[in-house]
């Protein structure tokens, strides 16, 4: 039985409070203490973290995998609610400092089409695979909800952290936005709608959906894209 499924299945009967007894061929052998499971493979079980017996490339997978599931209607609902939230803090809360205003970015229907679909790969698609579905938990692996938090917290500080660095790194044009507290205070909450999407649908193209659609936004209505042109000269 593939791990994915192992796991889904001791979760439903944990839930339920039934017992589940599984027999592997590498673990015949009765009750003798020195016969342990052996890993499937090299990659996916036998490369540990030193002194732990954690299998850090079999977890990333399992979460990706987890992360794929089709969302329901309710769940492209949530997306919608969450995205209009968003939309009612952010958009005050951005006018307030003069760090949005409605300047439409003047290109053509081609750089703009072009724009849009690179936002769905990055930052869309890249950032949320690495801050949300690859370091947080899945809804459903079992795990408390406080240490589930503890993740969700951790997680948003890199998130937030990791757009200064990139500006100083490898996207200079955004040296100074991406050091600027308004843009900092909105990726914060945008990485906060984000998890709380997460935790709710546990789909990785409702995170993706929102973070796509609010980048491409803030680039082409809210004048984004003039700050980057403005910073590079």
């Amino acid at each position: 039985m593939p791990r994915q499924a192992q796991d889904e299945l001791a979760a439903i009967f944990l839930k339920q409070g039934a017992i589940m007894q599984v027999w592997r061929t590498n673990q015949v052998g009765g009750w003798q203490a020195d016969i342990t499971p052996i890993a499937p493979t090299v990659i996916f079980g036998q490369i540990q973290i030193p002194f732990t017996n954690i299998s850090p490339l079999s977890i990333l997978l399992n979460r990706f995998l987890s992360s794929l599931v089709i969302p329901s209607l309710q769940d492209w609902l949530i997306a919608g609610l969450l995205l209009v939230i968003y939309g009612a803090i952010a958009i005050p809360f951005g006018w307030k400092f003069n760090f949005l205003q409605i300047q439409v970015w003047s290109a053509n229907l081609l750089d703009q089409s072009l724009l849009v679909l690179r936002c769905l790969f990055t930052p869309a698609i890249l950032e949320e695979l690495i801050f949300r579905v690859f370091l947080l938990p899945h809804p459903t692996e079992i795990i408390s909800w406080f240490n589930w938090v503890l993740w969700g917290i951790f997680s948003l500080l890199l998130f937030v952290v990791y757009h200064p660095l990139n500006a100083k790194t490898f996207f200079r044009k955004g040296l100074s936005t991406f050091f600027n507290l308004v843009f900092l205070s909105l990726a914060a909450l945008l990485g906060i709608i984000c998890t709380l999407a997460y935790a709710i649908t546990g789909s990785l193209w409702v995170i993706v959906l929102i973070h796509w659609v609010v980048v491409v936004v803030w680039l082409i209505v809210f004048g984004g894209m003039e700050k980057f042109t403005d910073s590079s000269h």
